[in-house]
């Protein structure tokens, strides 16, 4: 199974899609968003087949084999704040700007 690291995922059919969501993706910011487009991922996910075109690239294979959601953000965390990139870094590392 992890030689398909990376590949598109798909559920075979409702009841290991009903697993995934269970497993992998029940509490994810995306399944329900209040804008109404938080299911776009999944109404991807069964609407269009593995090969076609418009297959979203969200739903894969993780490395240990296992299917994963790269779109998953826990709903109970805070959402992620994109970092201004004209504010110094307090704490270096990467992203730092350099004072020049």
């Amino acid at each position: 199974m992890r030689a398909r690291a990376g590949e598109p995922y798909r559920p075979s059919n409702g009841t290991e899609g009903e697993l995934f969501q269970a497993l992998r993706w029940a509490g994810c910011r995306h399944d329900r968003a209040s804008d109404g487009n938080g299911r776009l991922i999944e109404l991807a996910a069964w609407a269009y087949d593995l090969g076609d075109e418009g297959y979203l690239a969200e739903w894969q294979y993780g490395a240990d084999g296992q299917p994963r959601c790269r779109a998953f953000e826990d709903r109970h965390r805070p959402a992620r704040t994109p970092r201004c990139g004209a504010t110094d870094n307090l704490f270096g590392g990467e992203g730092a700007r350099r004072a020049g």
